[in-house]
């Protein structure tokens, strides 16, 4: 089974009931079956345990290659175990937007930096100087490159960074509720969440003491998921090209599949400003 194909590749997400790992699914799938290729689909919860698991599984099926974005709370070690089972196998591999590990792998993401840098500089420009904001898990790289992102625009402005404003999240509705619950206390102006279902969360436990969207409290969020462009009040945030990430992981795979000798390479995507309504113009002279 080693040596055979078997025109099968895996794909590995974290959460499929995310709309944005449904995108990237889909546009894997596409350039799948377009080269003549199947998918097959584990979904981990966000479990790093199944990370693991799963890739045993994929292997175990004969699968040609294995595309994987990790568990958010998936530890060094469990994917760097992930890599090693390939090597030994001798199966070429993708990270796919939540990348840990350098260069020795080849992988697809969007500059998480200048998405942190350009959500945070909107607010900025918008007259928030109290700007929170709620981080993914900062042992991922993604995150921590959003972080940077956020601390340079208010640099640039010459807007104090304050540790309190910051709260570190997992990803998920339930963390943008519960964490957003100290930062209006902190008489914030402005929220960064760092992705679109933590600013869901955010509107939500705004609507639990009366806060209103824009005029009590402004967000922006990070994916542009479907939703946040029709809620009652549309979400700014920042685009990530999920269809075409899943397109360009697959490519990359079915590469290296048919040219073993393919050098690993970095592809990275442009993340850009949908700005809609949810951030307040605070008038500097006020």
């Amino acid at each position: 089974m080693i040596t055979k194909k078997t025109s099968t590749l895996g794909l590995l997400l974290p959460d499929i009931s995310n709309s944005f790992f449904g995108e990237l699914a889909k546009g894997a799938e596409d350039k799948a079956s377009e080269n003549n290729y199947n998918i097959i689909l584990s979904n981990t919860n966000d479990n790093p345990d199944k990370d693991l698991k799963y890739m045993e599984i994929l292997l175990d099926r004969g699968v040609d290659g294995v595309i994987m974005v990790p568990s958010s709370l998936s530890a060094g070690e469990i994917l760097k175990k992930c890599c090693s089972l390939m090597e030994q196998c001798q199966k070429p591999f993708v990270l796919l937007d939540r990348i840990k590990i350098g260069d020795k792998y080849s992988s697809v993401a969007i500059d998480h930096e200048l998405g942190g840098y350009l959500a945070t500089k909107y607010l900025v420009e918008n007259g928030h100087k109290e700007i929170a904001c709620i981080t993914g898990p900062l042992g991922m790289l993604n995150s921590r490159l959003r972080f940077i992102g956020y601390k340079k625009a208010l640099e640039e402005a010459k807007i104090t960074f304050n540790h309190k404003y910051v709260k570190e999240g997992n990803y998920h509705v339930e963390d943008g509720e519960l964490l957003v619950e100290e930062l209006f206390q902190q008489k914030v102006t402005a929220i960064f969440a760092f992705n679109d279902l933590m600013a869901y969360g955010v509107y939500k436990a705004a609507r639990k003491i009366g806060y209103k969207i824009p005029e009590d409290i402004s967000v922006v969020g990070f994916d542009d998921l479907f939703y946040s462009g029709i809620m009652e009040v549309p979400l700014t945030t920042i685009r990530q090209p999920s269809y075409r990430m899943g397109e360009a992981a697959v490519s990359k795979l079915i590469d290296l599949i048919n040219t073993p000798q393919t050098s690993n390479e970095s592809i990275l995507f442009q993340p850009e400003l949908v700005i809609r309504n949810s951030v307040k113009n605070i008038v500097r002279n006020s």
